[in-house]
């Protein structure tokens, strides 16, 4: 059985998409796999975990720095499982693990490498390091062998790319499988525990990071009627927001509940009646809780990014698709989805069927076929 390493910059219980990602591909059946990830907090010590048959191994660091884990030993650990591995599967952008392929470049001469570009460093917040960072990913990028984007709009907007597209495959995120009678029944007890009224139930739900434009919907919520906003997630923008929300009192309007657990999430997309996704900058490349939505038929607003964002939930089809962080128009969106019941219902009928384009075993199956193409065999 061939050995697939995959390098990221978290892993489980570490939560956000590409951490589920590299879950959900670790632990298929059809090849041995191994996760190589750094410690975030400083001074943690190595670890070694087998997590449901996925070997995973977390480098020791000094802590974070430019949102990039400083782990000085991760080189000898990389070195060490690229030795052992027959294919290499880097998520990028992520400085740590490319900086370590450019240094190992000689060492996977007869490794295959597959990079997944899940955000274009030139549009995010790296864009201000551009001039010392592009020519770390630049030497990726012109090394692997097959480089996947998860949406067209990833492959087509990406200036980083556009001189690799000939080796660019399309290859969407995918959500997991769920038990839905459980999370019915779950659905049910949140609505006693958090005490909801009959008013519709709009969700956010993500990192309260400043890309997120979580301080958008909540300025759209003045003004929205008829709806309330329940808030899961955590993140350095926690007390500001609470604090938004106490001086403007919408107490009554919207509520927190921090983290969620894993096993709460398809409940509370039960519970919903909109899914709210109000990403202000590109560094929102996917957003893979929209299939989560999708999955629950759950009507979308999402906001117009040049990233797989309006892909996942095209407006008109499946939600309604607005400026980015542009308040008025939020909530005149989430106003007409509560109000027309006509548009919700088909929205609804349609985020359902639009969900069966994002499976786990179309995405295992795609990555899957190009392991084999460059492999010759998984066996």
């Amino acid at each position: 059985m061939k050995r697939i390493l995959y390098l990221a910059k978290g892993y489980e219980p570490a939560l956000g998409g590409v951490e589920t990602f590299v879950r959900q591909l670790a632990e298929a059946p059809d090849y041995e796999a191994c996760v190589l990830v750094a410690a975030h907090e400083p001074f943690t010590p190595l670890s070694r975990e087998l997590i449901r048959g996925v070997r995973v191994i977390r480098a020791p660091s000094l802590g974070l720095r430019f949102s990039t884990p400083m782990a000085p030993t991760y080189f000898f650990h990389l070195l060490r499982e690229v030795e052992r591995a027959d294919l290499i599967h880097l998520q990028l952008p992520f400085p740590l693990g490319e900086l370590g392929l450019v240094f190992l470049l000689p060492a996977l001469r007869k490794k295959k490498l597959v990079v997944t570009f899940h955000a274009d460093p030139a549009l995010t917040r790296w864009g201000a390091l551009l001039s010392f960072y592009r020519p770390l990913f630049d030497a990726v990028l012109r090394r692997a062998d097959r480089i996947t984007v998860t949406s067209p709009a990833n492959r087509d907007n990406s200036p980083s790319l556009a001189a690799h597209r000939a080796k660019v495959d399309v290859i969407p995120l995918a959500f997991d499988p769920i038990d839905e009678g459980a999370a019915h029944e779950r659905a049910i007890q949140l609505r006693t525990e958090l005490d909801l009224d009959t008013r519709k139930i709009a969700l956010f739900l993500g990192r309260l990071a400043y890309y997120k434009g979580l301080p958008t919907l909540l300025e759209a919520m003045k003004s929205v009627d008829g709806v309330f906003l329940i808030v899961a997630g955590d993140g350095e923008l926690r007390d500001e927001a609470r604090r938004f929300v106490r001086e403007e009192g919408l107490g009554d309007r919207v509520r927190f509940v921090g983290a969620i657990p894993n096993e709460d999430v398809a409940a509370y997309f039960e519970l919903a009646d909109l899914f709210v996704f109000p990403s202000i900058t590109p560094s929102e490349a996917f957003g893979i809780v929209q299939l989560e939505a999708l999955r629950a038929g759950v009507p979308i607003i999402n906001t117009s990014l040049p990233t797989g964002v309006p892909f996942v939930s095209p407006d008109g089809e499946t939600g309604l698709t607005v400026s980015p962080s542009d308040a008025d128009a939020l909530a005149g969106a989430m106003q007409k989805l509560s109000a027309d019941e006509a548009l919700y219902a088909r929205f609804s009928q349609n985020a359902r069927a639009r969900s069966a384009q994002f499976t786990l075993e179309a995405m295992r199956g795609a990555y899957r076929a190009i392991y084999e193409e460059l492999l010759g065999s998984l066996d």
